[in-house]
C-alpha cells in the first residue's frame, strides 16, 4: 500500500534511492525509516508554511 502524498518527502535522488532500497548503503533500515520520517517533518512544515498543506 502506497502512502497518503502528504506522507511524502522531498529529497535528492541518491536519498530517494537508498530510502527505496534501490542502491546498497551503510545505514540499516531502521536508520532509513528515521531519515525519512525527518524528511516528512520538514517537507510538511515548509508546505504549511507556504499554506499548501
Amino acid at each position: 500500500m502506497k502512502p497518503d502524498d502528504t506522507q511524502g518527502a522531498w529529497s535528492c535522488n541518491c536519498c530517494h534511492d537508498a530510502i527505496d532500497s534501490r542502491t546498497k548503503t551503510e545505514y540499516d533500515r531502521e536508520t532509513l525509516r528515521l531519515y525519512h520520517a525527518e524528511g516528512v517533518f520538514r517537507t510538511q512544515a515548509i508546505l504549511r508554511s507556504e499554506g499548501k498543506l
